[in-house]
């Protein structure tokens, strides 16, 4: 799984206003668990992701596919989400934003 998982998780949990012991709670799953998903430092089973994405409100492959908003690639739309130009800068047409 990509480091995407974990920071997608995050920033799904936050847009909730939830906070990582919240989650746990919900997810039946200790606060380091989830702590260590969100670093990408451990990988959820495909039972926890489902119950992660269900806690969340969004489909496990919302949290597994690479891009969002119909494909963009768009960082206003995704924080955190690596820009493809030189220098970090949007590339030309990159984005619904561009």
């Amino acid at each position: 799984m990509s480091a995407k998982l974990g920071f997608k998780i995050r920033y799904f949990r936050k847009k909730l206003g939830l906070t990582q012991y919240q989650l746990a709670d919900m997810v039946s799953a200790d606060v380091s668990t989830i702590s260590k998903i969100e670093k990408s430092k451990a990988t959820p089973s495909l039972s926890m992701l489902q119950r992660i994405a269900g806690a969340l409100g969004v489909s496990v492959n919302e949290l597994l596919k690479e891009r969002i908003n119909n494909g963009a690639n768009c960082s206003r739309c995704w924080p955190r989400w690596p820009r493809s130009g030189r220098n970090g800068e949007r590339a030309e047409g990159e984005g619904p934003h561009a």
